[in-house]
């Protein structure tokens, strides 16, 4: 009786854990939510292409963390692959994750910022991957807040990214400083 029991409990929990109007084998996929699209991007000083320079990337879903770098090269341009993060479990519409992209360099053992941003989504908003995938860096310029649509919800809040880089598609930007 007890050998009964345990066999239906292990064999049927699979399924009742999904609801009915999943299909079984749900319960063995994974899911994939890209993080960070393609990023391609061309670093300047003072106009002068920023050569063998390390571009850092920081992409974070959860609990996870992704690094990765990359070298620029003699016209001051770096590159990177897509980021994605894959789990067994598919996040509930209902839970606010937040992805964060940080993309950033040292001048000087100073740390720049070329990118930073923490939105949620499981899917990068065409916005980020229009930017990223042409990024105009003069890292001498200012920082500053842009600001999005956000596409999502109607009568949510803009969408925030804070760049030094030219960006396209915003709204409306302002000057980013510590104190703001």
């Amino acid at each position: 009786m007890f050998k009964n029991s345990l066999f239906l409990f292990i064999f049927s929990f699979p399924i009742l854990a999904l609801g009915f109007n999943e299909s079984m084998f749900d319960f063995f996929k994974k899911f994939k939510y890209t993080l960070s699209p393609e990023i391609k991007g061309t670093l300047f000083l003072d106009q002068r292409p920023l050569k063998n320079l390390t571009v850092y990337l920081e992409a974070n879903f959860l609990k996870n963390a992704y690094k990765r770098s990359s070298i620029t090269n003699e016209l001051g341009e770096f590159h990177f692959k897509p980021v994605i993060h894959s789990q067994r479990f598919k996040e509930s519409a209902l839970n606010q994750t937040y992805s964060y992209i940080g993309i950033y360099t040292y001048i000087n053992e100073e740390k720049k910022y070329i990118w930073e941003s923490q939105l949620s989504y499981v899917s990068p908003p065409i916005f980020i991957k229009d930017n990223l995938n042409n990024l105009y860096c003069e890292l001498k310029n200012k920082e500053f807040r842009y600001f999005f649509k956000n596409i999502n919800l109607e009568s949510a809040r803009d969408l925030m990214v804070i760049s030094n880089c030219n960006l396209n598609g915003f709204l409306y930007k302002t000057e980013f400083t510590e104190d703001t």
